[in-house]
């Protein structure tokens, strides 16, 4: 008796060692561009979210500042990093810039409140001048305190924000208001 084998064509099922290499290499490479893009989109969203709260916290600052200076009396002293007024219950207000510090703060009967952090640069300007009903101008500058009738704040707030071991973005934020005195 014979025995025969026979051997029946079957498709190969599996992947060959090269392959796999190659769908591995593949798949590494998609996942470390889904991560770098992912560090790049984390990156830009800090930086726009420090940018939105430096921009609040300097718009908050000039709220604040002219609030409180509109109701002053009078400006009882100046040097260029701060401004005293007599308030209108006749305390002290007192603006203070500390560029060691970098901070912007007010001082009211002993309390001292921060108004803006990161205040890289700030310059007061005393004005004077016929102010119109409708002109919200005065062109005339001056240092006595006497004649002051509005004061002209220019300042420059920036933070440093580091995005990686290698690279730092400084964020700036720009302001100016100019505050009249109600009641001189």
């Amino acid at each position: 008796m014979e025995c025969k084998t026979h051997s029946i064509d079957r498709p190969r099922s599996g992947y060959t060692l090269v392959e796999l290499m190659i769908a591995l290499a593949l798949s590494v490479m998609m996942l470390f561009a889904v991560v770098i893009f992912i560090v790049y989109i984390s990156q830009g969203a800090t930086s726009v979210v420090n940018h939105v709260v430096m921009e609040t916290k300097s718009q908050t600052a000039a709220d604040h500042l002219s609030q409180s200076i509109r109701g002053v009396r009078c400006l009882t002293a100046y040097t260029t990093n701060s401004l005293s007024f007599l308030d209108y219950d006749s305390n002290t207000l007192q603006v203070v810039y500390d560029p060691v510090g970098r901070t912007l703060s007010v001082t009211k009967t002993n309390v001292t409140t921060t108004l803006l952090p990161y205040c890289s640069s700030l310059q007061f300007t005393l004005m004077q001048g016929t102010i119109s009903p409708g002109v919200f101008d005065a062109t005339n500058t001056t240092t006595a305190v006497t004649n002051c009738q509005m004061v002209l704040l220019n300042w420059t707030c920036s933070i440093n924000v580091t995005m990686s071991q290698s690279s730092n973005t400084n964020l700036e934020s720009l302001q100016c208001a100019k505050i009249v005195f109600r009641n001189y």
